[in-house]
């Protein structure tokens, strides 16, 4: 299972971060939290903490309040010293 989120479903998430539709961003951003959990705290920081920052300066004042929602739950994710760091 793990192998199958690192080799496939994450680059398939990844590409559905670049759409042009806001909206499939905005749905993006809710998964990031959920395959936030399924990761290891460092392939997570690695991999979804760049994306949650790049969702943070989206064009669309939706995505970027999506990732204001989510925000609690993505820093209890990676930890209070990467969140301090990472995130702010």
């Amino acid at each position: 299972p793990h192998d199958f989120i690192s080799n496939n479903l994450l680059s398939l998430f990844t590409a559905l971060t670049s759409d042009e539709q806001d909206s499939v961003r905005l749905l993006v951003v809710e998964d990031c939290v959920v395959l936030g959990k399924l990761l290891s705290q460092e392939e997570c920081v690695a991999k979804i903490v760049p994306i949650v920052l790049k969702f943070a300066a989206d064009k669309s004042w939706r995505v970027r309040y999506a990732v204001a929602l989510q925000l609690y739950e993505m820093c209890e994710v990676v930890g209070a010293q990467v969140a301090a760091k990472g995130l702010f």
